[in-house]
């Protein structure tokens, strides 16, 4: 009975450990430089051609956090060539019906470490449903809007554990704590 609890004790452990296994980046860095919508590099979203200018990385069917971690992308208006200003957003693409804004494009900050800090304690949510790509890029809401910095932006990605791995995970723990407990409690 003891071996045959301990087997399942570690088999609850190991599917709890399994989910390090997951191929996903650290780490999702977004080029921020554009000029009039004309000019565009990776990562910078092409309102006429969809994703076309976005970036895609491979992620595996899982749920991930992804939050604020370094960087800003700076703007400037057509109108006042001396207007610059700082954001923080990142838009994470998975379809149509799942499209996630990272920070806010809207808002505007006079320094690069205020956009990072007004942002720091954001994250999403993101459910992969399968195996396959995620899409990153900027999408600037104002066209009239020319940036000309190269700046980039980089967001942190962590693997949030399933609640059945989780669960197996400390159950595994609660049985061994409790299988101690009843040994020692029989020597006494």
């Amino acid at each position: 009975m003891k071996r045959f609890l301990i087997v399942i004790i570690a088999l609850g452990i190991i599917a709890g450990l399994s989910n390090s296994a997951y191929a996903y980046p650290d780490f999702v860095t977004v080029d921020g430089y554009f000029n009039s919508r004309s000019d565009e590099s990776d990562g910078v979203f092409d309102p006429d051609d969809n994703t076309a200018n976005a970036f895609s990385m491979f992620f595996e069917k899982g749920i991930y956090r992804i939050s604020v971690d370094s960087g800003a992308w700076s703007s400037m208006s057509f109108n006042d060539a001396n207007g610059s200003f700082w954001l923080w957003s990142m838009n994470i693409y998975l379809d149509a019906s799942h499209n996630f804004l990272l920070g806010d494009n809207t808002v505007s900050h006079s320094t690069a470490d205020e956009a990072l800090s007004t942002n720091a304690g954001k994250s999403v949510l993101i459910t992969q449903p399968a195996d396959g790509n995620i899409w990153f890029f900027i999408d600037d809401p104002d066209s009239s809007r020319d940036n000309d910095f190269g700046t980039s932006i980089t967001a942190k990605v962590i693997l949030v554990p399933e609640p059945v791995s989780s669960s197996l995970f400390v159950l595994g723990g609660v049985v061994l704590a409790g299988r101690r407990y009843w040994q020692k409690r029989r020597r006494v």
